[in-house]
């Protein structure tokens, strides 16, 4: 695997070669921004549905993976 991390410092040519990311960064966080707002029917269906999934138990407690698991050994 080749190792593509730069020295602190440098700027990422894709962020405009700013190190901050400039205009490019900021243009491709204006582009994220929703300004209309969200529809109010779209947002009362998607909260019906993870209201739905959670009362049947999707949204229950999950495992942690072994390797995941941080925590000391007691």
């Amino acid at each position: 695997m080749k190792d593509e991390r730069r020295p602190a410092g440098e700027a990422d040519p894709d962020m405009g070669g700013h190190e901050d990311g400039g205009p490019r960064l900021a243009a491709l966080l204006a582009g994220a921004v929703r300004e209309d707002g969200v529809d109010p029917g779209a947002e009362q269906r998607v909260l019906d549905a993870f209201r739905r999934a959670r009362d049947q138990g999707a949204h229950g407690a999950a495992r942690t993976r072994r390797r995941d698991d941080w925590r000391p050994l007691v």
